[in-house]
C-alpha cells in the first residue's frame, strides 16, 4: 500500500494527458490477462517449481483460510512490473506512473478480494458473490477450470468457464 501511495503521489505531481486513459486501461487489462495466465500456466503447471508447490499448499488447506502472498513475493513482482512498464513506456515517467498506478491498484484489489473470499464474510454485491462462487468452483469443483479471479468473465472469454454440472469433480 505504501508503494501504491508513493506512485499515486508522484503521479499527482505530474500533468495529465489523454494518453493516461488508454495506458491505465491497458495496464488493467494486462493484469486481468496475466492473472489468468499465471494461474493456469504456472501455478497449475506440470513442471515443478516453488510457485506451484506454494499454490498446491493453498489448495490443500480448507477453503476458509487466510491466504495472502508474502511481502518478498509482492515486492519482487512490483519491482519486475515497474521495470517492464518503464521499458514499455520508453522511460516516460508520467505514463509509467499511470500504468503502475492502475496495475498496482489491480494487485491490491486482487489481494484484498482473494483474502475476503476465503473468509466466511457474506458478500453483499452481485460482483463479489460472483467472484466468490467462481473461486469456490475452482477450489471445490474442478481445479482445471475457473482460473480468473477478479474478473470471472475472463474465463468465459478464454474457454475455462464451463457449466459446473458438465464438469466432473477434481480437486
Amino acid at each position: 500500500v505504501s508503494v501504491l501511495s508513493l506512485v499515486l503521489w508522484a503521479r499527482l505531481c505530474m500533468p495529465c494527458s489523454w494518453a493516461d486513459l488508454p495506458v491505465a486501461l491497458l495496464a488493467a487489462s494486462i493484469w486481468l490477462l496475466q492473472e489468468w495466465v499465471i494461474h493456469k500456466k504456472l501455478l497449475h503447471s506440470d513442471f515443478e517449481w516453488f510457485g506451484r508447490s506454494i499454490h498446491e499448499g493453498h489448495h490443500a488447506k480448507p477453503y476458509y483460510h487466510v491466504s495472502i502472498d508474502g511481502p518478498d513475493l509482492v515486492a519482487g513482482f512490483m519491482a519486475g512490473s515497474a521495470a517492464v512498464f518503464w521499458v514499455a513506456m520508453r522511460g516516460d515517467m508520467q505514463l509509467t506512473c499511470t500504468a503502475l498506478l492502475a496495475y498496482y491498484s489491480c494487485g491490491l484489489n486482487y489481494a484484498f478480494t482473494h483474502y475476503l473470499v476465503h473468509t466466511k464474510y457474506k458478500p453483499r454485491s452481485a460482483l463479489m458473490r460472483a467472484i466468490r462462487r467462481h473461486h469456490m468452483l475452482h477450489h471445490l469443483r474442478n481445479v482445471d477450470n475457473w482460473f480468473s479471479f477478479t474478473m470471472p468473465h475472463v474465463d468465459a472469454w478464454l474457454g475455462t468457464a464451463p457449466k459446473p454440472r458438465a464438469v466432473p469433480h477434481k480437486v
